[in-house]
C-alpha cells in the first residue's frame, strides 16, 4: 500500500540493483581449542601426577559421549589411576553430548544444570559423580606438550610413553604400620601431608585413618619427604625450625610425634 507521493514510488526501482550481500564464512575453528580429547589426554596427564586422588575419590567412571560418539573410562580406584579409552565397566555412567562435556570440564557449565535439563544422563552411583569437580582443576596449558605427545602416540596407534619414575609417597604405608603398632598420641591430632596432598588423622586411641578430624589439638603440616625424614628419626623441632613442619594449636604435641619413629 503506497500512500502520499505514488510517482516517487518509482523512483525505488534502483533497489533491484544491489546484489544480495554474500552469506559470511564461519569463523575458523581454532586447532588449539580442546575437545573431548585433549580433555581425556589431559585428565590422563593429571592422574598420573596426583595418584592420591585413588585414595581420594576410588570410584570408576565411565563416560558416553554423543555428537560425535566416544567413549572413555576414568579409573580412580584401581592405583596408579587411569584414562581408558573405549567403554568399561563402572560405578558410575555419565552419557552427555561432547559439547557439553568440554564445556562442564572448563567449568563453563554447571553439572547440576545439565542433569536438571536432562542434558546429562548418570546411572549408577550418583553420588560419585560429585567427586569429579577435580576436572575443573586441570590446567591444559601446564600439560600441553604431555597432551601432545599422547595425541601424537595415538595417531600412531602406540601407547604413549610411561611416565618418568616419581617418588613413591610414603605417607600411607607409615600411617598403615603406625596404626599396627597402635601408638597414641593422648590426643586427637591431624597430619595435613603435602606433595602429594593427604591428610591423616591419629585418633587418641591410637586409631589411625585417612581424612579430617573435626576439632584435632593440634594439626601439623609437612611435606611428605619431611614426613619420610621423621619418620627415619629425623627431630620435629628440627623441622619445624627449618619451616618444614607447621603447627597450628597445640605445639607441645608435636615433641610426640617421634612415635613415627623408625616407621620409614
Amino acid at each position: 500500500k503506497i500512500s502520499g507521493d505514488l510517482m516517487a514510488s518509482q523512483r525505488l526501482s534502483f533497489l533491484q540493483e544491489i546484489e544480495a550481500p554474500k552469506a559470511r564464512a564461519a569463523a575458523p575453528v581454532d586447532p588449539e581449542e580442546p575437545a573431548s580429547v585433549e580433555v581425556f589426554l589431559g585428565m590422563g596427564a593429571y592422574v598420573e601426577q596426583h595418584p592420591e586422588l585413588v585414595a581420594d575419590v576410588g570410584k570408576v567412571f565411565a563416560f558416553a559421549l554423543s555428537e560425535p560418539e566416544s567413549a572413555w573410562v576414568l579409573d580412580l580406584k584401581n592405583a596408579p589411576g587411569a584414562v581408558i579409552e573405549g567403554a568399561g565397566d563402572s560405578d558410575c555412567a555419565l552419557s552427555l553430548s561432547e559439547a557439553d562435556f568440554v564445556a562442564m570440564s572448563r567449568g563453563e557449565v554447571d553439572p547440576m544444570k545439565l542433569y536438571m535439563e536432562g542434558r546429562l544422563k548418570i546411572s549408577g552411583d550418583l553420588m560419585a559423580s560429585q567427586k569429579l569437580t577435580f576436572l575443573q582443576e586441570i590446567d591444559g596449558g601446564a600439560l600441553k606438550e604431555q597432551i601432545a605427545a599422547r595425541k601424537a602416540a595415538r595417531a600412531r596407534g602406540e601407547a604413549p610413553a610411561p611416565p618418568a619414575p616419581k617418588r613413591q609417597a610414603v605417607a600411607p604405608g607409615l600411617f598403615e604400620a603406625l596404626a599396627a603398632r597402635g601408638a597414641a598420641l593422648g590426643a586427637t591430632v591431624q597430619l595435613d601431608i603435602t606433595e602429594p596432598d593427604a591428610s591423616w588423622v591419629i585418633e587418641a586411641d591410637g586409631s589411625v585413618h585417612i581424612g579430617e578430624a573435626e576439632a584435632p589439638a593440634a594439626t601439623f603440616t609437612l611435606s611428605d619427604e619431611a614426613l619420610a625424614a621423621l619418620a627415619g628419626g629425623g627431630d620435629p623441632r628440627d623441622l619445624f625450625q627449618r619451616g618444614q613442619l607447621h603447627v597450628h594449636g597445640d605445639v607441645r604435641l608435636a615433641r610426640k610425634l617421634t612415635l613415627l619413629h623408625g616407621l620409614a
